[in-house]
C-alpha cells in the first residue's frame, strides 16, 4: 500500500501543480480570446492568443513528460524491488541449507534458534515486496509460495522474479518468475500483473503505473484532445485578417498503435481517425480470435467485446464504438495482440 500511495503521491504533484499546470494555461488562453473578441481588428491581442496558444501547448507536453519521468522512476524501482526479492530468496534457500546442517548436529529435535530468528526477519522483508505463503516442512525448512501459488523458495532452491519488456512497449518492465524443472532440464516463465502478485511494493508499483498512472495520461490526451480539436474546427470556420480561410492553430496527434512482439504475423495496425467528442480516457487491447477482432481494456480482464467491421481490404477498417476508427492489414493471424492508444 505504501509503494501505491508513494506513486500516486508523484502523479498528483504533476497534476496539482496550479501555477504552471494545464488548468492555468487553459484559463489564460481563453481570457486571451475574450480580450480578441472585443477588439478583433487590433494586432496586440492577436498575438497574445498566439502567445497563450504556446503557452498551453507547453503546459501540456509539460505534464506529460513529468507523467513520463513518473513511469520511467517506476520501472527503476521494479528492477531494484526485483533485485531485492532475489536476493531474499536466495538467502532463505541458503538458511534452509544452514538450518538442516545445524539441526542434524544437534540431534534430533534440535533447534537453531539463531538461524530460525534471522529467517524471520528475512521473511518479514520479503513480505513487504510480495504476498506469500510460508509453508513448514516439518524439519524446520519451509518453502515458500506466491500468491498465485508459485514457487519462490523450495528447500534448498529458489526462482527468480525477472524483469522483462512488455511486449507492446519495450520502454516498459513487467515482472515475470524463471522457473526451473527438478532435474534442472527445463524453464518456462510466467509473467505477472499486479492482481496475480496481490499485496506488496512489487504490486503496488505495477497497479501505480499500468492503471492510474495510464488513466491520467489518457485524460490529459483526452483533454489536450478535445481543446485543440474544437479551436482548430472554429479557426477553419473563421478568417484572417486578409480575408482568407482560417488554419489549425493545434497540432495534436496522439494516437499510437502496436502490435505485440509476440505474435506470429507482421501485421500492422493504425488509427486512423478519433471522434474526439466521444472518445474515452481508455487504451485497448486489440485480439485476432480465429479471424475475428476483439477487443478490451488494457493490462485489465474484461471480457473481449467485437470489434465493429466498416470496410473490408487490406487494410480493412474497424470501429471502437463510436470513438475511433482503425486499419489492420489482412496478414494478421490468430492469437496476434495489439495495443491501440487513441490519445
Amino acid at each position: 500500500f505504501n509503494s501505491y500511495a508513494d506513486q500516486i503521491s508523484q502523479i498528483d504533484g504533476v497534476l496539482s501543480d496550479d501555477a504552471n499546470g494545464v488548468a492555468a494555461g487553459l484559463t489564460g488562453f481563453f481570457t486571451a480570446i475574450q480580450d480578441l473578441t472585443t477588439r478583433p481588428g487590433d494586432l496586440a491581442p492577436r498575438e497574445s492568443v498566439l502567445t497563450a496558444a504556446k503557452t498551453v501547448s507547453g503546459r501540456i507536453n509539460g505534464v506529460n513528460t513529468a507523467l513520463e519521468r513518473v513511469r520511467d522512476s517506476i520501472n527503476s524501482s521494479l528492477q531494484g524491488a526485483v533485485d531485492a526479492v532475489n536476493g531474499l530468496t536466495r538467502q532463505l534457500a541458503d538458511l534452509n541449507v544452514q538450518i538442516t546442517e545445524a539441526s542434524n548436529r544437534g540431534g534430533k529435535g534440535a533447534t537453531p534458534n539463531d538461524l530460525l530468528d534471522r529467517r524471520d526477519g528475512l521473511l518479514r522483508e520479503l513480505s513487504g515486496f510480495v504476498a506469500n505463503t510460508v509453508v513448514n516442512n516439518g524439519d524446520n525448512t519451509i518453502n515458500i509460495y506466491l500468491k498465485s501459488g508459485q514457487p519462490l523458495v523450495s528447500k534448498t532452491k529458489s526462482a527468480d522474479l525477472i524483469p522483462m519488456r512488455d511486449p507492446f512497449d519495450p520502454l516498459t518492465i513487467q515482472v515475470g518468475l524463471r522457473l526451473t524443472s527438478a532435474d534442472d532440464s527445463q524453464q518456462r516463465v510466467v509473467r505477472f500483473d499486479a492482481n496475480s502478485l496481490g499485496e506488496g511494493k512489487i504490486a503496488g508499483l505495477i497497479a501505480s503505473r499500468d492503471t492510474d498512472l495510464t488513466q491520467y495520461r489518457n485524460i490529459l490526451g483526452v483533454i489536450a484532445g478535445q481543446f485543440a480539436d474544437r479551436i482548430n474546427t472554429l479557426q477553419r470556420e473563421g478568417f484572417d485578417l486578409n480575408g482568407d480561410a482560417g488554419v489549425d492553430m493545434f497540432a495534436f496527434n496522439a494516437s499510437k498503435a502496436s502490435r505485440s512482439s509476440n505474435n506470429e504475423s507482421n501485421a500492422t495496425v493504425s488509427i486512423t481517425a478519433v471522434e474526439f467528442s466521444k472518445v474515452k480516457a481508455v487504451d485497448y487491447e486489440l485480439l485476432n480470435d480465429a479471424g475475428t477482432l476483439k477487443y478490451r481494456a488494457a493490462y485489465s480482464r474484461d471480457d473481449y467485446r467485437e470489434a465493429t467491421l466498416v470496410s473490408t481490404g487490406n487494410p480493412s477498417v474497424y470501429t471502437i464504438g463510436q470513438e475511433f476508427t482503425f486499419s489492420i492489414d489482412a496478414s494478421t493471424k490468430s492469437g496476434d495482440r495489439f495495443m491501440l492508444q487513441p490519445v
